[in-house]
């Protein structure tokens, strides 16, 4: 695993490359793992205010990288689903392995950003670029990885992911709106 993370950081595309085909699906249930709890930690300074022990921080650690792993599945299941529909070319462990190759260098960049910015308030600059820079190296890893892994033109694996986009943003407003609608209103005092 650790050699995995080394490699995606010294030749990502020679990794992807080698990835392509490579059957390791322990080694990505535990990147995953690993990602999703450095990415529930990260979220950790955000709501100290409100957990006073560290068995309720871990809890709370705990039950974020749960959820977060169910989402990631999701998710994947999602990409594999308009990819079999749009390209007939759908498998649900390249659709895995590609958001996790993707998300070690986004959840690496969230935990370090945060916890500058909790620690030295004055260095929000460079936690800024730390952060920008990490995520916009893990959206590249992602449209590689999926250009190599199902063999599509950019253009096709820019389509897909707007249509995955648009599912997720129509999830989310689904949730939210379902939510606001079950909140009690006040009548008007006129």
């Amino acid at each position: 695993m650790c050699k995995l993370f080394l490699d995606i950081l010294k030749n990502p595309t020679k990794t992807i490359k080698k990835e392509k085909n490579r059957k390791n699906e322990k080694e990505i249930a535990s990147m995953l793992i690993v990602e999703a709890i450095l990415l529930a930690i990260s979220f950790v300074p955000l709501v100290r205010t409100s957990l006073t022990s560290y068995t309720e921080i871990s809890a709370f650690v705990i039950t974020l990288a749960v959820i977060l792993i169910v989402g990631i599945l999701i998710e994947s299941y999602i990409l594999n689903l308009v990819f079999k529909v749009f390209s007939d070319k759908g498998k649900f462990f390249l659709s895995l392995k590609s958001i996790v190759l993707a998300l070690y260098p986004i959840s690496v960049g969230t935990l370090i950003s945060v916890y500058l910015i909790n620690f030295l308030t004055s260095l929000y600059l460079i936690s800024a670029i730390i952060e920008t820079i990490l995520v916009a190296f893990g959206l590249s890893l992602f449209f590689r990885s999926l250009k190599e892994f199902y063999n599509e033109s950019y253009i096709v694996i820019y389509i897909i992911t707007i249509l995955i986009s648009m599912a997720i943003l129509a999830g989310m407003y689904t949730i939210i709106f379902t939510r606001i609608s079950s909140i009690p209103s006040t009548p008007f005092l006129f």
